[in-house]
């Protein structure tokens, strides 16, 4: 006998024929000596049969198990089951420390269904319940009932997958892993707990930037996992291997801005202003980056023997390191506008944009400041959506710009919880 389990059951009436309910005890009795546990805690309305049947189990089991008895405090509220529901949840509240059983066989519909709701909701693994016998006519056959055990594993994992979306949506990958990680699951649905953990761990590499992971574990992953609501995307691998190691520095640069303007956005829902603000600071730079690789430089890699390059450079008194250049966002603008007479108005726009998010980036408590600069969403929604995203639109094709754009919002989009669930 478990001294450290609980069993939880309602009482009922029994047959209404009978006068004195000897059968329906013994199966109540049956069900107590099943369970194991040495707390027994007895439901019961306000019925006075009801309390009479408890009455008797007392007398009869209270030197062998510690019983609580638990009446109902309402009339007829053993058919209400939002009020059976409150009740037991402050119930079982009490013996949330110790191995909960319950029995859901006793008791009114509304109580067996409430009993059930509430062990749910506390992860009660383990439910019993009677089960009658029938003879061959057909008839039950008194004190032949048997006690069947069961864990309610699959009702148990399928709130745990829908909790696990909600994570997903809202981007808190290592949490989902928290959760599954340790659980066990029904061998149908171990396929899927594993699905579950590759994923949060394909959307973590992805939120970090880290490409050839989140390549690695896509590959790994089912086409589908409906318990996530997930389906492969042969767009997304296809962005996923350009940002990893795209052929061309310039297709690469373009497919980042896409990625950094979901990350950024995603930053930015979950209220991590700083972040998102960075990610935007990255943004205006690498706007200017792109425009440098049309015209055949990398500011990274800038060519000392190129005489435009080494012109600009004597000029700002810089130093070559092995024969090249590196030049910073100003830099960047400066000699594309001095140098190679870019278009006057993107040249307008990356000065304009550079004032903009200048701050956000040097005086950010993540790079050179001391406080937080950004303190509400309203600045950087303008910025990400009226400043940066139609700079995007210029960069791709009209008959790419969707599909490359679905493809980087899939962490953003993706993993809602259905409407009827």
């Amino acid at each position: 006998m478990d001294n450290d389990s609980v069993l939880v059951m309602n009482v009922g009436t029994g047959v209404k024929e009978e006068n004195n309910h000897s059968s329906y005890i013994e199966v109540v009795k049956k069900a107590i000596d099943t369970a194991g546990a040495y707390n027994i805690v007895l439901i019961y309305s306000q019925n006075e049969v009801s309390e009479q049947i408890v009455g008797e189990i007392c007398e009869d089991y209270n030197e062998t198990y510690h019983i609580d008895k638990h009446k109902l405090p309402n009339k007829e509220m053993e058919f209400n089951f939002d009020a059976c529901y409150k009740e037991y949840d402050e119930l079982l509240r009490d013996y949330a420390d110790k191995h909960i059983i319950l029995d859901v066989t006793h008791g009114t519909k509304a109580m067996s269904a409430a009993l059930y709701a509430v062990g749910l909701h506390y992860d009660v693994r383990i439910f019993q319940y009677s089960k009658k016998i029938e003879n061959s006519d057909g008839d039950f056959v008194a004190g032949a009932e048997t006690i069947e055990i069961f864990e309610a594993s699959y009702a148990r994992w399928r709130g745990i997958f829908k909790q696990c979306r909600t994570l997903f949506a809202s981007r808190q990958y290592e949490a989902v892993k928290d959760i599954v990680s340790n659980e066990k699951c029904p061998k149908n649905l171990v396929r899927a707990k594993d699905d579950c953990i590759q994923l949060s761990e394909f959307c973590a590499a992805w939120d970090r930037f880290d490409y050839n992971m989140a390549l690695a574990k896509l590959e790994e992953l089912e086409t589908t996992i409906p318990e996530l609501n997930y389906e492969y995307s042969p767009q997304v691998e296809k962005l996923l291997s350009v940002l990893a190691d795209g052929t061309s520095p310039l297709e690469r640069a373009k497919y980042l801005m896409f990625d950094l303007y979901a990350n950024g956005l995603r930053r930015l829902k979950n209220a991590q202003y700083e972040d998102a603000g960075v990610r935007a600071y990255r943004m205006a730079e690498m706007l200017g980056q792109i425009y440098l690789m049309k015209e055949g430089y990398q500011s990274d890699r800038m060519p000392a023997s190129d005489k435009k390059v080494s012109s600009f450079a004597e000029a700002k008194g810089m130093r070559s390191e092995g024969g090249t250049y590196r030049f910073n966002r100003t830099q960047v603008i400066d000699f594309l506008d001095q140098q190679l007479n870019y278009n006057p108005n993107d040249i307008r726009f990356l000065r304009d944009i550079e004032k903009d998010v200048r701050d956000l980036r040097n005086k950010s408590i993540l790079i050179h400041g001391y406080t937080a600069k950004v303190v509400s969403s309203e600045r950087l929604e303008r910025i990400f959506s009226r400043r940066l995203f139609p700079k995007m639109k210029e960069l791709i094709q009209e008959s790419e710009f969707n599909e490359i754009l679905q493809s980087a919002m899939f962490l953003n989009n993706n993993f809602k919880a259905e409407n009827n669930e």
